[in-house]
C-alpha cells in the first residue's frame, strides 16, 4: 500500500487540495499530469495542485487552477493540513 501526504481544505471558501511531491515530478510536464489525474481519482471534483520544495526550501506548484495556485504561493505551506493517506 503506497503513502501519499495530501493537505485537504477549505479556505476563503475554496476546498482544495495539495499533493506533496518530488521535485522532479512536478519539473516533469508528464509526470504532474500523470499525479494530478490520480489526485483526481482519489479526491474527484475538487481543484488539486502538486507542491515540492526546490533545493532552498522554497515551495513551488503545479495545477490548472492559477486562483489556487497563486493562492497557495501566499500562504506558508507548513500552515497547511498535512496528513497521510494510504491509497491502493
Amino acid at each position: 500500500m503506497a503513502t501519499i501526504r495530501a493537505a485537504h481544505t477549505t479556505e476563503q471558501g475554496q476546498t482544495f487540495v495539495v499533493v506533496w511531491t518530488d521535485l522532479h515530478v512536478l519539473q516533469s510536464s508528464q509526470q504532474s499530469s500523470d499525479a494530478l489525474r490520480a489526485t483526481h481519482i482519489l479526491f474527484p471534483r475538487i481543484p488539486a495542485a502538486l507542491m515540492a520544495l526546490d533545493s532552498r526550501g522554497t515551495p513551488q506548484y503545479r495545477g490548472s487552477d492559477r486562483n489556487l495556485i497563486n493562492f497557495l504561493a501566499s500562504v506558508p505551506y507548513e500552515l497547511l493540513p498535512w496528513k497521510d493517506y494510504n491509497v491502493g
